[in-house]
């Protein structure tokens, strides 16, 4: 059974493969990988495992459910309910998967002594 303890919104998570987040909404959802193990090893990162990735898949965007705030004064007859409901990220682990991490590719820049100048056909001449 391998595991591994990501760190993503500001918490930290114990995930398996196939299992389901609810954190605060998350636009691009980027976890940061802190421990893995699987049966035969474990390593632990300072501060972070760079070749461990965890593929999330993100299943929907919803409100949680109502938080209910009640004030109360005594003997002034003052009393206050309101509520609140935060945006959460329902999100799912699709991989835990070893390997080098995968980087953006970058474009390439060519310099002028790079480009080739053109060949010139003068009209007429072959």
């Amino acid at each position: 059974m391998n595991y591994a303890v990501i760190a993503l919104a500001g918490r930290q998570f114990i995930v398996n493969e196939g299992d389901i987040l609810r954190v605060t909404h998350q636009s691009e959802p980027s976890p940061k990988v802190l421990f893995y193990k699987t049966d035969s090893q474990v390593r632990v990162g300072t501060p972070y495992l760079d070749d461990i990735t965890v593929d999330l898949e993100k299943l929907e965007d919803k409100k949680d459910k109502k938080v209910v705030v009640a004030r109360f004064r005594a003997k002034s007859r003052h009393r206050r309910k309101i509520g609140h409901r935060q945006e959460i990220s329902v999100l799912k682990v699709k991989s835990i998967s070893e390997g080098v991490k995968a980087t953006k590719k970058s474009t390439k820049t060519t310099t002028k002594a790079e480009v080739k100048p053109e060949v010139m056909h003068e009209e007429g001449k072959e």
